[in-house]
């Protein structure tokens, strides 16, 4: 699933892109990794590891789009 993730940062980086929109959108994603937070505690997962994955998975994303 990472990998098609990333493999579609091309795609989105284009969109972005001919959009006139920003790679970074800082707000958006500590929403999104506070929502992922909560769903991963309610299966008694760690808090730290999940920011720590998803923060990953997004940084990986963005240095995609920023080398397109």
């Amino acid at each position: 699933l990472m990998q098609k993730r990333l493999a579609i940062m091309h795609e989105v980086a284009r969109t972005k892109w001919n959009q006139n929109l920003q790679i970074e959108d800082l707000p958006r994603e500590q929403q999104i990794i506070a929502s992922l937070v909560k769903q991963g505690e309610s299966y008694g997962m760690d808090s730290a590891w999940i920011r720590k994955f998803f923060q990953a998975q997004f940084d990986a994303a963005k240095l995609i789009q920023h080398n397109d």
